[in-house]
C-alpha cells in the first residue's frame, strides 16, 4: 500500500499579503515554523525583492525594516526556501516545476556517490566547514609562502579530495 503523506508545501504570498503579515510578525514566524516541519517547503513571494526596498511600494513599513525582516527569514527558517517570483504568472510556473522536482526527488533515490559526498560536507560543516578549516589554517596556522603539501597535512580533509581549481590557483595559474 502506498503511504499518503504531505512532503512538499508552498506558502504563496503577494506583496500586499506579506506586508500585512508583517503587522503580526509572530504569526508569520509561526507559519514558517509549520512549513519547516515538511521535508520540502518554500515561501514564494509574488513580487520582486527590490519592491520591498522601494519606499513607494513598501507601504507603511520603512524599507530598511522590510529588508532586514526578509534577510532574517531564511536564517531563522533555513529549511524553508524563500523565493521571489516577481509576479503571479511566474509564481504559478515556479510552483508547478518545484512540485514536479520534489515528486521526482522522492521517486528517485540519490546516487551512492552523491550521498557520500554530501555526507562528507555535512561532517566538515559540523566543525565550521571545510572552507573555514582551510581559511583558518592558511591565515593563522601556516607560515607565509607555504607549499601545497604543507597545507594538505594541516587540513587532511582537503587532501582527500582533488581541488583542481584551487590547486591551479596555488600553483600560480589562477
Amino acid at each position: 500500500m502506498f503511504e499518503q503523506r504531505i512532503v512538499a508545501v508552498v506558502e504563496r504570498k503577494t506583496r500586499e499579503n506579506l506586508l500585512s503579515d508583517l503587522g503580526e510578525l509572530k504569526g508569520l514566524h509561526q507559519q514558517l515554523a509549520e512549513l519547516a516541519s515538511y521535508p520540502h517547503a518554500a515561501l514564494l513571494i509574488e513580487a520582486q525583492c527590490a519592491d520591498f526596498g522601494d519606499t513607494a511600494k513598501a507601504g507603511r513599513w520603512p524599507a530598511a525594516y522590510l529588508l532586514r525582516v526578509l534577510a532574517e527569514l531564511p536564517v531563522l527558517f533555513p529549511n524553508v526556501q524563500c523565493v521571489f517570483a516577481g509576479n503571479r504568472k511566474l509564481a504559478n510556473v515556479w510552483t508547478q516545476r518545484w512540485f514536479a522536482a520534489a515528486h521526482g526527488a522522492l521517486r528517485q533515490p540519490r546516487l551512492r556517490q552523491v550521498a557520500e559526498a554530501t555526507g562528507h560536507y555535512r561532517s566538515a560543516a559540523a566543525d565550521g566547514g571545510l572552507d573555514t578549516c582551510i581559511r583558518i589554517a592558511a591565515t593563522q596556522e601556516l607560515p607565509d609562502g607555504f607549499p601545497v603539501a604543507v597545507a594538505a597535512r594541516a587540513v587532511p580533509a582537503a587532501a582527500r579530495r582533488p581541488y583542481q581549481a584551487r590547486a591551479g590557483f596555488a600553483e600560480g595559474r589562477g
